[in-house]
C-alpha cells in the first residue's frame, strides 16, 4: 500500500500501526456490547463483520492520510484512491449505524456515527470563505472555463457548442483532440475565441487547449517542465497582467501514474512561486482536496476558488460518460481554479456535461488592479 522514501520510516510499519489501532477498537467493544466475544467466535453476524471492515477501511484511511501530511511517507495507489473516494465510501456508514443501533452494537454505531457526520460535511457545500476585500466590488472582472471534453467524447459537437456558448473569456480545454477543435471552431469558436495556445503534435490524452478572446501577452505558451506540461498564459485585465497556468495531471490508477502525478505536483510547487500575481492555476488537476498534497499546494498562498464561493462541493468527476453511471452525476472534485491574493472569486456553477465525465467548472474573478492596489481588505 505504501511506497518507500529514503530517510523515511517504512510504509508497512504505518500499515501495521492502522491494523492495530482498528483491532484495539474492536476489542474494547468486549467491555460495551460484546462485539469482541461475537467476532471471535466464528458465527459472528455478517453486520458485524461488514461493519468493522467498514470502520477498518475509513480509520485507516483518516490516520495514514494525517500522518502523510504531516511526514514524508507517501501513500500507494489503494490508499490514495481510498482518499478520493472517501465520499463514496462514507455512503456505507448510513445502513451499518442503523442496523448497528438496531441491533445494540452500541460501539460499532457510534463510530459509524461519525462517519455518518463525516459524510453529511464533505457533501453540505462549504460556507464561503471569509468577507470579499473592498477592492473586487469595482476591480474589472473575467470568466474562466475549464473542461475536461474526454478524448473519447461521443458528442463533441454538443460539448464544442456549449463552450463557445458559454460566454466566458478563456476556455481550457482538458483531453483536447483535433477532431473536437474542428468542431469548436465549426461552432463559432474561430471568431469567439480567436487566440489559442495549443501543441497540434500532442496526440496523448492530456493534450490542452487554450482559447481566448483575450490577446496573449509575451511569456504565453506550452511549457515543459520536467514531466509537467502546461499552457503557461499571459493577459491583459485592465491595467494588470493576469498569469494563467492550465494543466492536465496524471491519472494516478494509470501505470506508474502516482508517481508521475507527484513529480507533476512537485513541480508545480516549484513553479508558482516563480510566477508574478495575480495568478490562477486550473486544469484537471486528478486529486481530490482529501490528498495531503492538495493541502501543500495551498501552503503557497493558493486558494480554492470553488471552496471561496462556498458552493459546489460534490461535483465534477462522474463515475462513467454515459449509462448508469453517468447517469448517477458527479462523485467527487478534480476539476479545480486555484487563486492568488491577486484574484477574488465571485461566482462558480458547473455546466453541463456533454460526452463526459466531467461538468465543465466556470468560475467569475475578480482581478485586483494597478488602481485598487493600495485598498485596503476588510
Amino acid at each position: 500500500m505504501f511506497h518507500r522514501r529514503k530517510g523515511t520510516v517504512p510504509g508497512a510499519a504505518l500499515l501495521w500501526l492502522c491494523t492495530g489501532v482498528v483491532v484495539a477498537i474492536a476489542f474494547l467493544g468486549r467491555r460495551v456490547d460484546g462485539s469482541a466475544d461475537e467476532l471471535i467466535g466464528g458465527d459472528a453476524p455478517v453486520l458485524l463483520v461488514v461493519g468493522w471492515l467498514v470502520v477498518a477501511l475509513l480509520l485507516g484511511a483518516t490516520i495514514t492520510r494525517r500522518i502523510e501530511r504531516y511526514t514524508r511517507i507517501a501513500a500507494g495507489p489503494g490508499l490514495t484512491l481510498a482518499y478520493d473516494m472517501l465520499t463514496v465510501l462514507l455512503v456505507a456508514s448510513w445502513p451499518i449505524c442503523v442496523l448497528a443501533f438496531v441491533t445494540r452494537h452500541w460501539l460499532l454505531g457510534v463510530l459509524t456515527a461519525v462517519a455518518v457526520l463525516e459524510h453529511v460535511l464533505a457533501v453540505l457545500p462549504p460556507m464561503p470563505r471569509g468577507r470579499r476585500p473592498r477592492w473586487a466590488d469595482t476591480a474589472p472582472t473575467l470568466e474562466l472555463v475549464t473542461a475536461n471534453v474526454f478524448v473519447h467524447n461521443r458528442t463533441p459537437e454538443r460539448a464544442a457548442q456549449q463552450l463557445v456558448e458559454c460566454d466566458a473569456d478563456i476556455v481550457i480545454i482538458n483531453e483536447s483532440t483535433a477532431h473536437f477543435v474542428e468542431c469548436f471552431d465549426r461552432a463559432g469558436g474561430l471568431s469567439v475565441y480567436p487566440h489559442r495556445i495549443t501543441d497540434p503534435t500532442d496526440t496523448s490524452e492530456y493534450a490542452i487547449t487554450v482559447a481566448s478572446r483575450l490577446p496573449f501577452a509575451p511569456g504565453s505558451g506550452m511549457r515543459d517542465v520536467g514531466p509537467l506540461r502546461a499552457a503557461v498564459v499571459v493577459v491583459s485585465v485592465a491595467s494588470r497582467q493576469l498569469h494563467l497556468v492550465a494543466t492536465h495531471l496524471a491519472a494516478s490508477l494509470e501505470l506508474g501514474g502516482l508517481a508521475k502525478w507527484r513529480k507533476q505536483i512537485e513541480v508545480l510547487r516549484t513553479l508558482i512561486p516563480t510566477l508574478d500575481t495575480p495568478l490562477l492555476i486550473a486544469g484537471d488537476m486528478n486529486m481530490t482536496s482529501r490528498r495531503p498534497e492538495f493541502s501543500k499546494l495551498l501552503s503557497l498562498g493558493l486558494s480554492d476558488a470553488v471552496a471561496e464561493v462556498g458552493s459546489l462541493r460534490v461535483g465534477s468527476l462522474k463515475m462513467a460518460a454515459s449509462g448508469l453511471l453517468g447517469w448517477i452525476g458527479p462523485i467527487t472534485r478534480v476539476d479545480y481554479v486555484f487563486t492568488d491574493a491577486g484574484c477574488v472569486p465571485l461566482s462558480a456553477r458547473n455546466l453541463r456535461a456533454f460526452g463526459s465525465d466531467h461538468l465543465p467548472l466556470k468560475i467569475r474573478l475578480a482581478i485586483r488592479w494597478d488602481g485598487t492596489a493600495g485598498s485596503s481588505s476588510c
